[in-house]
């Protein structure tokens, strides 16, 4: 499968705010939702933010990549779970990626290639793509 790296930056700031003026700045909020769990067994989301033009590679393209995250120097294995466009623009709004867990490796290829990943995120792209080509 193929990989494609993507830098990010961790976000402190997740309020309504700092999201507008981070997209404000050309950049896309972005969650990492993975393995790691807190004191209470809860799984631990991390917040960052990517640059609009680090995902245009990842989004409109018709493959599916492996994503190597790289989040202020730590490299994180994960998959693309969602995204969000702006109904009007269709400009990327926020997404989701889930870590990989090479324990686990079946469950994820199941999540991958369902019905729901596909009519979210991989057929409106697909849709764009033939779009501009006609």
């Amino acid at each position: 499968m193929k990989s494609i790296e993507i830098k990010g930056t961790v976000r402190t700031d997740v309020g309504k705010k700092a999201t507008h003026e981070l997209r404000k700045n050309n950049g896309v909020p972005c969650v990492l939702y993975g393995v790691q769990k807190d004191e209470n067994g809860l799984p631990v989301a991390t917040h960052f933010s990517v640059p609009t033009e680090g995902l245009r590679n990842l989004v409109y393209t018709p493959h599916i990549y492996v994503v190597d995250l790289n989040i202020d120097g730590k490299i994180v294995n994960a998959i693309l779970k969602d995204i969000q466009f702006h109904p009007v623009t269709d400009a990327i709004l926020h997404v989701d990626f889930y870590q990989i867990d090479e324990a686990k490796p079946n469950r994820y290829w199941k999540f991958l290639f369902s019905w729901k990943v596909w009519q979210k995120v991989y057929v409106p792209v697909v849709n764009w793509h033939y779009s501009c080509v006609n």
